[in-house]
């Protein structure tokens, strides 16, 4: 009786171990993401962005990593790496990130900056694309914009 009480308590262990790693798996991948906006301050009239976000999760919910923005403004690109932080959401599947130092850095042109953004970006399945996620929200900066985010952690 007590080896079948054991056996029976191993599996929900080990059933809840699997559970837990599930947010894990997802939330720690590689993700990615490509934008255009128009822009006046280039000969082209646009400005194109990549991003790319790498998170950690925590037991405790909170997360952290490293966001690079790369940037291409009439053909030249530059670059910004910064630590990102925030918290975990499991109830709705959402992480809340803000951006933190510049740990690397290209200094833009025509006294544009490199702007810090916070936000909540929520997890979804890729339609699409079965078996793949996106990573989908809008983010505020400190340059008084604010634009919607979609990455994705499939491979492009």
């Amino acid at each position: 009786m007590k080896k079948a009480i054991l056996f029976i308590v191993s599996i929900l262990f080990i059933g809840i171990i699997a559970e837990a790693q599930v947010p894990k798996e997802i939330v720690e991948k590689s993700w990615v993401g490509l934008s255009e906006q128009p822009a006046s301050f280039t000969k082209s009239g646009k400005v194109q962005l990549r991003q790319t976000l790498k998170l950690t999760l925590n037991s405790d919910n909170s997360v952290y990593g490293t966001s690079t923005t790369r940037m291409t403004l009439d053909g030249i690109n530059y670059h910004c790496t910064a630590t990102v932080s925030g918290t975990f959401n499991k109830s709705n599947w959402s992480v809340y990130i803000k951006d933190g130092t510049q740990s690397s850095s290209e200094k833009l042109p025509n006294d544009l900056k490199w702007c810090k953004g916070w936000g909540t970006l929520t997890f979804y399945t890729n339609k699409t694309y079965p078996g793949y996620y996106l990573l989908k929200g809008d983010i505020t900066d400190d340059c008084g914009g604010k634009s919607l985010m979609e990455l994705s952690d499939r491979p492009q």
